[in-house]
């Protein structure tokens, strides 16, 4: 089932409870790849897999205090990569290219030094380029877990250089393969790596 707004009620979800607190907005801007566990595998017949190649992506942040050590985040990522559907270790088909997008809200806080953890809830859509094949009646929204570190290196009183670990997981199916007789759904995981540039303000 799709969730038409799910990305909107994540991002009131985030802002909501941090608006106390009117001050030390920090945005976070990174690019950097992710990297994803297989879409789909079959292995009854013949051994199938459809795996995404590792994806550049883009990801955003914006966050505000929510206690002296802890903040809440609105967290949106986007990535896009090709994806091939193999069968037995052979190429079958080419899927073209997918989008992955991505809305959570996070709560992170300091760990040690300048090292800090994050954790969040959201969801995720994939965006094939063509819906074809497995994706011809769409992909439906799923749920989302992550987490992650951040190293914060600052550069003067409102900048600073962020490197960032992603990780997150998700239960991937289509209704084409629930047509199909695939009745479970996927687990995937992906890890993304990224570096960027955090900007706190008033």
């Amino acid at each position: 089932m799709r969730i038409p707004y799910a990305f909107p009620l994540a991002a009131a979800l985030a802002l909501a409870p941090a608006a106390p607190a009117a001050g030390q907005v920090r945005l976070t801007a990174m690019v950097g790849v992710t990297g994803s566990s297989a879409l789909v595998t079959d292995q009854i017949f013949e051994d199938i897999e459809l795996k995404p190649a590792l994806a550049p992506t883009f990801f955003l942040s914006a966050s505000l205090p929510v206690a002296t050590r802890l903040r809440a985040s609105l967290d949106l990522s986007y990535g896009s990569s090709s994806a091939d559907l193999t069968e037995s270790g052979q190429d079958a088909s080419d899927l073209g290219s997918i989008g992955v997008l991505t809305a959570a809200v996070a709560l992170e806080g300091p760990l040690v030094s300048r090292l800090s953890w994050r954790l969040s809830l959201g969801v995720i859509e994939y965006l094939p380029s063509e819906e074809t094949g497995l994706f011809s009646d769409g992909v439906p929204v799923a749920g989302l877990f992550g987490a992650g570190l951040d190293w914060r290196q600052p550069l003067s009183e409102r900048w600073s250089g962020v490197a960032g670990v992603r990780y997150d997981f998700h239960l991937f199916t289509t209704p084409t393969l629930e047509a199909a007789g695939f009745s479970g759904s996927q687990q995937v995981s992906r890890v993304g790596l990224a570096i960027g540039a955090a900007w706190d303000f008033q």
